[in-house]
């Protein structure tokens, strides 16, 4: 799938290019497939302190990189939540078997109820500025070479706060979603096992260019609209998920 750039501020000059957000996109979304059967039920994961000593490291990379703010210099990727099951889409369901979580990046108050979740990327058009009319709900930052090329994606991938992860029962996304399609109204409204995480702790650290392997890590946890905890992580290199937790209080 060929990254189609959109601007983004590039710190070390004084004009707006043409660049990577819609390669940041695919960062988030690059190799995340699994299916459904393919879940373990007895993860390890990573530890969130794990994850932040792998970014200093990257971090401390010697010379001519940037590092870009999101969405303070970028205004983020050109989709509102990381869920579908479609091939070209890279399979990109996280479910235990019992329990599907989605990881939502943009307001959720704003996100069109017609549109397709599964199709994944909501490009500007002449009909207007698509997934940009929602605001991001998650800050962090990317680091790539100072001189990368028009449309060059992110070596790393850092998000640090803020999303939410929605979690609903497996049977039933399996049930809504057998005509293909998973429209947000449908997601937003009709769920009855529908149950809404706000992260105290969110990191999700992505190696988007496959060298070697395509690497992405979540660790979240938090509570849920009731009041009780969750606990949601996932480790997934390549083309398989290596580890997944998925827990909420009942």
């Amino acid at each position: 799938m060929a990254p189609t750039p959109s601007p983004r501020r590039n710190p070390r000059v004084t004009h707006l290019r043409p660049s990577v957000s819609f390669g940041l996109a695919l960062a988030f979304v690059g190799g995340l497939g699994t299916t459904l059967a393919g879940c373990q039920d007895t993860p390890t994961t990573p530890a969130l302190d794990t994850i932040s000593a792998e970014v200093s490291a990257l971090e401390s990379r010697a010379g001519g990189v940037v590092k870009v703010s999101v969405p303070a210099e970028d205004p983020a990727p050109l989709f509102y939540t990381r869920v579908s099951p479609y091939p070209e889409n890279l399979n990109q369901v996280f479910t235990d078997g019992r329990t599907v979580a989605i990881p939502v990046y943009r307001d959720p108050a704003c996100i069109p109820a017609d549109f397709n979740l599964f199709q994944i990327y909501d490009l500007p058009s002449p009909a207007g500025p698509g997934a940009f009319a929602c605001p991001p709900i998650v800050e962090g930052e990317y680091l790539i070479e100072a001189n990368a090329p028009f449309g060059q994606i992110p070596f790393q991938v850092h998000i640090r706060r803020g999303g939410q992860i929605w979690f609903v029962d497996h049977d039933e996304f399996m049930a809504r979603t057998a005509d293909g399609v998973l429209p947000w109204g449908r997601l937003a409204g009709e769920f009855t096992s529908l149950r809404i995480g706000m992260p105290d702790h969110f990191s999700e650290l992505l190696r988007p260019r496959g060298e070697p392997e395509h690497q992405v890590i979540i660790a979240s946890r938090g509570r849920l609209e009731d009041g009780s905890r969750f606990q949601f992580n996932v480790n997934h290199r390549g083309s398989e998920i290596r580890s997944i937790t998925i827990h909420l209080d009942r």
